[in-house]
């Protein structure tokens, strides 16, 4: 990682008490594979800043050295067939990592031919080919030493032994210490998302055994995390009255708690972001990483977890949806590349430290880098990983929130009913008017496609007022049949088919041919019913004279029974509106109406 990134890495703290207090390692001269009589030594000397806690100190630091034959072509992908110098660190933990505080560092050379055949060392920018500069070498040409100024961010360095005739007697590939570099890993865990705010209604006993916590599921602040590949499990309840007053099935959307969960959503994402400020010494562990969490978030899907419900005809009941949501987690943690490169399974032996780790409320990567630091305290660890504590860090976490339907119902699904009105209608009028009588409806079979909730009851009992008037409240959706009869002897009654709703008075008709009805309706200007007296007048003669009442439908009646045929004459008076007359004719065996229409009040006299 560059210095420019240092102060985004998090400071892990420090486990280890060892302090490095030499300027260098000692300079050691290595002979090289592809001529022994050759020795040599090369390291870069600044002044360097430890990325984990920005202390600095001077130090030299060897790097690392691959001979080739003069035949040879140099290349980094073949480098680490011909090392033959490994660049270390320090055995600090605080200096895992670190980077100059420079631009630049001092080049440090040093070699030695016991043939005496060196000239110089010519060293080269390997990128770019450039020449950084030359060394020449002492009088006898048994040895080169001396320093040049060189970039950092050039990593990779040629260095060719030149004799004095101009021939060349070595080459040598170097890098500058990787000790800025990091391998980055994933590991997969979970979290314990917070399961919705449960939403009750009327008509239902609730949700009961619920897993989780209650609060948002999509927001992961402050969740447990676990390791070991386990995921958290919750489950979210949702209640919903609903009434279809329709003839056909009509959807419902769960609660806003339930229906903003996706199937899969990336809830948290602060990986990715970070990736950019990894410096890797191989791009392949990078785009491993980066693969990784590609396709977790090319995973998502964010259509609906919980669906609408379909509520039958004229149905009404209490909706019921479960929801499981899981918590899947996948974090980002670096090492520093120097102290594992050379370590063979050293990411299995440090995945070992994750085994039994017990959830706690933290995010992931913060919770894996913990306990495998704690979990490095071990020696034996340490030498199985290379790894000191304190040299796991965090980068970052990827959230995946998975949520599915566990199950949607109805609670408590009945019919909706209508309060329908049945009539009896006679051709002529009881004596008394007392249309009183009895009944029953039957249900025939279900009208709508598909069919509302099973009829509950199926069959009514009907008892008449002596209006003639009786009311049930009757499942929508059916059809049915309906019989009523007067309850006077000589009436026939009658079947009346009907479904529902039906929007209107069902009238069953009755006959009798024997009496004669003249039923008086008495109104206001609007047309409204009102009270009044209304006489029977038969020339000057008045016959009866009866007060209207209402009949419950809004009407106000009276009737005059056993008339004989002819010209008749109804007078009403209905204080303060005044007197209003009409005349009738009277026709024997059939059921007649009048209507007596009074003007507005009038006002009281002087």
């Amino acid at each position: 990682m560059h210095r420019d990134t240092i102060i985004t890495f998090v400071v892990l703290t420090v486990l280890a008490t060892g302090v490095w207090c030499g300027t260098a390692w000692g300079e050691t001269l290595q002979p090289l594979p592809t001529d022994s009589r050759i020795t040599m030594y090369a390291a870069t000397s600044s002044t360097f800043i430890s990325m984990y806690t920005q202390a600095t100190r001077q130090m030299e630091v060897s790097m690392d050295l691959a001979a080739y034959t003069l035949s040879e072509a140099p290349s980094v992908s073949t480098m680490a067939d011909h090392m033959f110098v490994w660049a270390t660190t320090p055995d600090e933990t605080d200096w895992g990592l670190f980077a100059p505080t420079g631009d630049t560092v001092t080049l440090v050379v040093h070699v030695v031919d016991s043939q005496k055949r060196l000239g110089k060392v010519v060293i080269k920018d390997f990128t770019s080919g450039a020449v950084i500069g030359q060394i020449t070498a002492s009088a006898d040409h048994g040895s080169v030493q001396g320093n040049l100024t060189i970039t950092w961010n050039s990593e990779y360095y040629q260095m060719t032994g030149v004799t004095p005739q101009g021939s060349n007697v070595f080459q040598v590939l170097s890098r500058r210490p990787p000790s800025d570099k990091v391998i980055p890993f994933t590991i997969g865990g979970g979290f314990k998302p917070c399961r919705p705010v449960t939403v009750a209604c009327q008509h239902s006993q609730g949700c009961t055994g619920l897993a989780g916590s209650e609060g948002d599921p999509r927001s992961p602040d402050g969740t447990v995390a676990m390791t070991g590949g386990a995921v958290g499990i919750s489950e979210g309840c949702a209640l919903l009255d609903i009434t279809n007053d329709a003839s056909v099935e009509n959807p419902y959307s769960p609660p806003s708690s339930l229906s903003v969960l996706s199937k899969k959503e990336v809830i948290k994402n602060t990986a990715s972001t970070a990736l950019g400020t990894l410096n890797v010494s191989d791009p392949a562990d990078l785009q491993a990483v980066v693969n990784t969490i590609k396709s977790i978030t090319d995973s998502q899907d964010l259509s609906p977890a919980v669906t609408n419900i379909q509520a039958l005809p004229y149905s009404q009941g209490c909706a019921h949806w479960n929801a499981q949501i899981k918590g899947q987690a996948t974090s980002v943690l670096y090492v520093p590349y120097m102290r594992v490169r050379r370590v063979s399974g050293w990411l299995t032996a440090l995945l070992g430290g994750l085994v039994g780790v017990a959830p706690q409320q933290d995010w992931l990567s913060k919770l894996a880098a913990t306990a495998l630091n704690i979990f490095l305290q071990d020696v034996i660890k340490q030498q199985q990983t290379g790894l000191k504590p304190g040299q796991v860090s965090a980068l970052g976490d990827v959230y995946l929130l998975i949520s599915s339907e566990k199950f949607k119902k109805i609670d408590c699904l009945r019919n909706i009913t209508e309060n329908v009105t049945f009539q009896l209608v006679p051709n002529i009028a009881p004596p008394g008017n007392n249309k009183s009588g009895n009944g029953t409806v039957n249900i025939v079979q279900a009208w709508t496609t598909p069919s509302p909730p099973g009829a509950n009851p199926s069959m009514f009992n009907l008892s008449f007022d002596v209006g003639g008037t009786a009311k049930a409240d009757i499942p929508k959706g059916f059809k049915w049949t309906v019989f009523g009869k007067i309850n006077v002897q000589g009436y026939e009654g009658s079947t009346v088919n009907f479904q529902t709703p039906v929007g209107s008075t069902v009238n069953i008709n009755n006959t009798l041919k024997v009496l004669l009805q003249l039923k008086v309706y008495t109104k206001d200007q609007n047309g409204n019913g009102i009270p009044a007296t209304v006489s029977l007048w038969q020339g000057t003669t008045q016959l009866s004279s009866q007060s209207t009442t209402s009949d419950g439908s809004g009407n106000y009646t009276c009737s005059f029974c056993q008339l004989q045929p002819g010209a008749y004459t109804l007078k009403g008076t209905a204080p303060p509106r005044g007197q209003v007359s009409q005349d009738v004719n009277v026709q024997i065996g059939i059921l007649q109406e009048a209507t007596l229409q009074f003007g507005p009040p009038k006002p009281p006299g002087p």
